[in-house]
């Protein structure tokens, strides 16, 4: 069982190793240059997972790009790779 916070960090981690597969306009268009899509996709194509560092390079931000990623998906999308779903939700008074 993860906290809140310990949740928002392992999915950012999981995001951040795994940017060579997101969708090339939703990269281009976080970094604001629309115009590098086509570039961007040919590189995941050729490289998959070897992209990566390379995509990391061109986000100046990974903080807000993994928060519009998280917005965009859900956090669960990164938690859960089986179906996409959090799992349980514990609250204490």
């Amino acid at each position: 069982m993860l906290t809140d916070e310990e949740a928002d960090k392992k999915a950012k981690e999981r995001i951040l190793d795994s940017v060579w597969a997101f969708n090339a306009s939703f990269i281009a268009c976080e970094i604001g240059k629309p115009e590098l899509e086509e570039m961007i996709q040919g590189y995941q194509e050729a490289k998959c997972e070897g992209a990566n560092d390379a995509i990391l390079r061109l986000i100046d931000d990974t903080d807000e790009f993994c928060d519009s990623a998280i917005s965009a998906n859900g956090r669960g999308h990164f938690l859960s790779g089986y179906d996409g779903n959090e799992g349980w939700y514990i609250y204490q008074d």
